[in-house]
């Protein structure tokens, strides 16, 4: 116990000294009240600055980048590729019979049960046929007739068909010739006609 007693008396004495030194460093009038060595700093003007001086830390950080979400007009891209046939066709008008093949091949591709696939696999092949592509024609006329065999354009794909393989040497356009008329028997006569005018053409 009288141990512990000059312990505290120690400890009060260094109290002292140190507030006394601390009272000597400060300017001549400066008191501190109540003998209180430090004041609490968390007052209501400081705790305003330690927050602007948090927000304008925060505010220096880059936000996030915010991306704008590009939507599609679905039903203009509708519209667009329901045009491609009949723009395909005025290609072909024009001479330009790679554009119009493209633009076949891409309704195809994205419309393969549109109702007019028939009749657009017919353009196609007139668009391989101008540039003597006799092998790809054939497809597509083949391809025109097995969508729709009563279809408008089935009889000029018949006609085509047994043209381009009669291009390719191939023995069968004479025997699809000679089927036409049983294959058509309703066929205008213009379409006879041409049918005959090219069977005779090929030698069949």
């Amino acid at each position: 116990i009288i141990r512990l007693e000059h312990q505290l008396e120690e400890l009060n004495s260094a109290f002292e000294n140190l507030e006394n030194s601390f009272v000597s460093s400060n300017a001549p009038g400066e008191t501190i009240p109540g003998g209180v060595l430090f004041e609490n700093t968390n007052n209501e003007d400081n705790s305003e600055i330690f927050n602007k001086n948090t927000d304008e830390s925060l505010s220096q950080i880059p936000s996030a980048p915010v991306f704008k979400e590009k939507t599609i007009d679905v039903q203009v891209a509708y519209d667009e590729l329901l045009q491609l046939p009949e723009e395909g066709k005025v290609k072909l008008r024009e001479g330009d019979y790679l554009g119009a093949q493209l633009d076949f091949e891409r309704y195809i591709l994205e419309r393969p049960d549109a109702d007019d696939i028939a009749t657009v696999n017919y353009w196609l092949g007139e668009s391989y046929f101008v540039r003597n592509g006799f092998q790809k024609a054939v497809n597509a006329y083949i391809a025109s007739i097995s969508s729709d065999p009563k279809g408008i354009k089935a009889p000029s794909s018949m006609i085509k068909l047994a043209t381009s393989l009669a291009k390719l040497n191939n023995p069968e356009s004479c025997k699809i010739f000679n089927a036409f008329e049983t294959q058509y028997p309703n066929v205008t006569a213009l379409e006879k006609a041409k049918a005959n005018k090219e069977a005779k053409k090929v030698g069949c």
